[in-house]
Formats: C-alpha cells, structure tokens, sequence
C-alpha cells in the first residue's frame, strides 16, 4: 500500500469535519434529508443528509467507520476514496427517493461508510486472487459474507446493527445496500481499467532489431560480398614473399 498524501487525505479530512458541523441540532435539521422540504425545493438535503446525525454515537460509528474504510481505499488506489465517495453521495439518496417514497428523514453517512468498505474489499480481494493468496481471499470473503449479513439482520429486525433498538433509531437497509453496490461498482471499473493499463504497456520498450540470415540466395548478378583484410595488409605479405 501506498502511503497517504495530503491531496488524499483532504477529502477525508473535509468530510469528517463537515460531519461535525452536523452535531448541532439546528444544523442537523438544516443538513437532513427531508422529502418534504426536498420535494419544495430544497435539493442541498440530497448530499448533506449524509452529514447529519441523530446523537453522539450515531456520528461517533459513522465517522469512525468513514476514516478508517476511507484511509484503506486511499492507500490501496489514489483516486479510490473520492470516487467512492462522490459516486455514493449520489446514488444512495437518488435510490432512497426512487425506492422508498415511504422513507421521510435520514441522516448519516452509512450509505457512504458501506460503499467505501465494499471498493476497498473488492480491491483487496482481487489483489489477492492475483497473488494467489486463498487465506487472504478468504478472509475477504469471510468480511464481505458478514456485511451482507449485517444488512439482512437490519431489514428484518429494523434496528441499526452497532447501535441497537434502545437508540430509538430505524435502519435503513437499503442506504446500505445501494452503497454497498456503488462501492462494488467504483472498484471493478478501477480494477478493469488498472489491468488494462498494464495490458497496454509494451513489454520491451527497446526490442532488439530481427537478425537477418544469409541462406545463399542473391539478387541478379550481384556477388556475395566476402570479408577481405585491408589493402595495406595484402602489400605486406607480398614483400614478405
């Protein structure tokens, strides 16, 4: 893995503040998904949605899941993290608006947190797959059964799976899943354009000339042309007769 850069680490870094931001109540309500107000007019909600936050430890899960999952995908791909992001702040409230008219508030980047643990999986994975590494792919597959577990427990249940039915809190599964697919979505498309990248790179960039042999065969009347030492040398044997 590579190690994080500033440029990488900045899109990480403004999110998770701007998740603070989303604390304060009066902001929170400004930030939420709100149909209603979405419906009126108000497409901001759309993206800050993800920012908001019902309590403490809503926020305190969600951000601490977002910079983890977050750093892994920056360090496996440069641009892994903020494609993950920007693809999955778009496509999980797109989803909730076509999919779940019913759903009339949500806040929390779970959406985001899910699709940035599925790129990173799916990459991790692959690289895996290449080196042949079952106790590596396997431990990959072992993390990814889990999640879709997790959100299988949320859709029947219908409490959050870290924070429980006492935080007063309903799950969204769907947030999750759709998150999950665009995560899965932005690694293949990385993955498959890295590999053919390397499939394009020539594998000599120096190639030596084809060796050309002589079998005998000659244009017209054109002689073979003989190696014959220098003029100089055929005067020297000569006197020396």
């Amino acid at each position: 893995m590579k190690a994080l850069s500033l440029r990488q680490a900045a899109p990480l870094a403004g999110v998770a503040a701007a998740a603070t931001v989303g604390l304060v109540p009066a902001v929170a309500r400004w930030f939420e998904y709100d149909r209603v107000r979405i419906a009126s007019g108000e497409y901001w909600r759309l993206v800050t949605g993800h920012l908001a936050h019902v309590s403490f430890e809503h926020f305190a899960w969600d951000v601490a899941a977002f910079v983890v999952a977050g750093i892994v995908c920056a360090r496996l791909a440069p641009s892994l993290a903020w494609k993950t992001i920007a693809a999955s702040a778009a496509a999980v409230p797109a989803a909730l608006w076509a999919l779940s008219p019913e759903l009339e508030l949500y806040r929390g980047l779970s959406g985001i947190d899910s699709a940035l643990f599925a790129a990173a999986a799916v990459w991790i994975g692959a690289e895996a797959v290449a080196r042949r590494d079952r106790v590596e792919a396997g431990l990959v597959g072992l993390a990814g059964g889990g999640f879709v577990a997790k959100i299988g427990y949320e859709w029947i249940v219908g409490d959050p799976f870290f924070l429980g039915g006492s935080s007063g809190m309903v799950a969204v599964p769907l947030a999750h899943g759709v998150g999950a697919l665009t995560g899965l979505a932005v690694a293949i498309a990385g993955r498959n354009a890295l590999d053919a990248e390397k499939g394009s790179t020539p594998e000599c960039l120096f190639p030596e000339a084809p060796v050309k042999h002589n079998e005998g065969r000659h244009e017209g009347n054109a002689e073979p042309k003989l190696d014959r030492p220098p003029a100089g040398s055929l005067d020297l044997l000569t006197r020396l007769r």
